[in-house]
C-alpha cells in the first residue's frame, strides 16, 4: 500500500515559464523522478502535453474521464484507416482504406499503381481530437 504521507508532488500551470520548467523535469532525466516524484501540468495546449508528458488524464467536471499514454489515446479515439491524395486530373482527390487487410486490398494498390499519388497518411486522432470526443467540448 502506498503511503499517501510519502509521494512527492510538483504543481505547474500553463504558462509558457512553467511548461518550459515541467519539460525539463519530466524529459531530461530529472534525478527526483526517479525517486518517484510526479508532476502535474494543466493545460489546453495538445501539443505541448503530448511532447513532455507520458501520461495523460482529460478531466470532465472534475473527474477523470480517461487517463492514458498519447500514443494510447490517438490509437483508441483514431480511425483504422490510411487516407491516399492523388491528383485526378486537374483536382486534387482522396480516397480512404480500411487498415485491417490493406496488404490484400485491390482498390488501395490500383491507386497506388494508377495514380499520382501526393500523400498517404493514417488516420490517427490527435490528441485535441480525443479531448473533443472525450469532454463533448472544444479546445478554447
Amino acid at each position: 500500500m502506498i503511503d499517501v504521507r510519502d509521494l512527492h508532488f510538483t504543481y505547474a500551470k500553463s504558462t509558457a515559464a512553467a511548461v518550459r520548467g515541467v519539460a525539463f523535469a519530466v524529459h531530461r532525466g530529472d534525478p527526483s523522478r526517479a525517486g518517484g516524484a510526479t508532476v502535474f501540468l494543466t493545460t489546453h495546449d495538445m501539443a505541448a502535453a503530448e511532447e513532455r508528458c507520458d501520461r495523460i488524464a482529460f478531466i470532465v467536471d472534475g473527474r477523470i474521464a480517461c487517463i492514458d499514454s498519447p500514443r494510447v489515446l490517438r490509437l483508441q479515439h483514431g480511425e483504422r484507416t490510411v487516407r491516399v491524395e492523388y491528383r485526378s486530373g486537374e483536382r486534387a482527390a482522396h480516397a480512404d482504406y480500411p487498415l485491417d487487410g490493406l496488404a490484400d486490398n485491390a482498390a488501395f494498390h490500383q491507386v497506388l499503381r494508377e495514380r499520382d499519388v501526393r500523400t498517404i497518411h493514417t488516420r490517427e486522432a490527435t490528441l485535441a481530437d480525443v479531448f473533443i470526443r472525450v469532454t463533448g467540448r472544444a479546445l478554447a
